[in-house]
């Protein structure tokens, strides 16, 4: 239990990063940002940088050990480059005990409690500064340049204010904030952050915006589904893209899955049984009748002509565009309008190399794609709405549909 506990609070701990890092960037001004620069961020104006350090601990009361290490990395740079412009901040989240460091800081305070250390295994002392060979002033010098903030946001707070200040940029209600800006700033922070080159960590907030407002599809990933409990992120994907007002629309709606290897396939036959069933209006005062395509991704053969067998027996009409026993795919028979009063139909596209080819017959026609992956999404396309929902499990989708 307590390996369990700590593994939450370290990845809680690295979504209160990238959600500071992403609040640095929307609160900035013109300066460059460095995301895992000399320190968690770098701060660059034409005249100094600063250098941040993040520390999230929910769990853990405050204590001098607790910051001592990350100031002696700061107090080592600040020996390297004492004629430089650097300045260093730490900011930090605890559970309590904040009321023991008292500031401002002093010189003994910090010889004292934070560059005077033993090592537990060889019980060796250190005294850091001296071994940096600082004196007392070049300290002081150091202390002018240190902020400690040991009274940060917690997560839920951090998290809000960065809501906010979406809201307030983009001019949208919470629900666009949290569901479609949010999931992007997410993945974007990450991939800037885990970059090798450091020219790549660097970002102006110009920039963050624009690469932001470039991205028009909505990508759900794992790091966004993580960050919410697993019922809560079910609900919140339904409620934005499954759950119509009203009559449901006569779209063309394609239903792009990947199959893992733990779901059975009766367990899949179930899911697009559901899935025709939510998704197609053919009775006969309907007007424009309409079915749902579906294709199975990372099934062999064997497993697909079982799955349609199993379709066929209860009932369902199967239209995979092959009239025939071994015929060609004939796009003009998949996407063959279906005629009020019909059997339950479903439209089954066996090759994802079908799927662009089929989208762009359906001309005249507004055409809407849920891809549900578990890693990365098999298709892209910028001509057409689409929505990738990251799930850990494929029959995670029947929850969410």
């Amino acid at each position: 239990m307590a390996k369990d506990r700590t593994a939450i609070d370290t990845i809680r701990g690295y979504y209160y990063q990238f959600d500071l890092y992403a609040l640095r960037i929307l609160e900035s001004s013109g300066e460059k940002i460095v995301l895992e620069g000399i320190e968690d961020v770098d701060v660059r104006t034409a005249t100094e940088t600063t250098a941040i350090q993040c520390k999230y601990y929910e769990g853990t009361s405050y204590d001098h050990s607790v910051i001592a290490k990350p100031i002696r990395w700061m107090l080592k740079h600040f020996s390297e480059h004492k004629a430089e412009n650097f300045k260093y901040h730490l900011h930090g989240y605890y559970k309590d005990g904040q009321k023991k460091l008292v500031l401002p800081l002093t010189v003994d305070f910090v010889k004292d409690k934070f560059f005077t250390y033993t090592e537990k295994k060889t019980k060796v002392k250190h005294e850091y500064h001296k071994e940096l060979s600082l004196t007392d002033d070049e300290i002081l010098q150091f202390i002018g340049k240190l902020s400690v903030n040991i009274n940060a946001y917690s997560f839920k707070d951090q998290y809000s204010c960065l809501l906010s200040k979406i809201q307030a940029i983009w001019k949208c209600d919470s629900t666009e904030a949290e569901c479609h800006y949010y999931p992007i700033i997410l993945k974007m922070v990450r991939d800037i952050a885990t970059d090798k080159d450091i020219a790549n960590r660097t970002v102006t907030k110009d920039k963050f915006l624009e690469i932001i407002d470039s991205c028009k599809k909505p990508l759900f990933d794992i790091w966004y589904a993580q960050k919410l409990k697993k019922e809560e992120y079910h609900k919140q994907m339904h409620k934005l893209f499954f759950s119509p007002r009203g009559n449901v629309s006569p779209f063309e709606r394609f239903f792009l899955i990947e199959c893992d290897d733990k779901i059975a396939d009766v367990d899949i036959k179930h899911m697009v049984h559901s899935i025709c069933k939510k998704w197609s209006k053919i009775s006969q005062r309907e007007p424009t009748p309409f079915v749902p395509y579906v294709f199975l991704g990372n099934l062999t053969p064997e497993r697909m002509a079982n799955i349609k067998r199993m379709l066929h027996d209860d009932g369902l009409i199967i239209n995979d565009g092959q009239p025939f026993h071994s015929s060609p795919f004939y796009i003009g028979d998949i996407i063959r309008k279906p005629k009020p009063g019909d059997k339950l139909t479903i439209k089954i596209i066996d090759d994802s190399n079908m799927i662009d080819g089929i989208l762009g017959a359906l001309s005249g026609k507004t055409r809407e794609i849920y891809q549900f992956y578990r890693e990365l999404p098999c298709y892209d396309t910028d001509k057409y709405k689409m929505v990738s929902i990251c799930v850990e499990s494929t029959d995670e989708v029947v929850q969410i549909v």
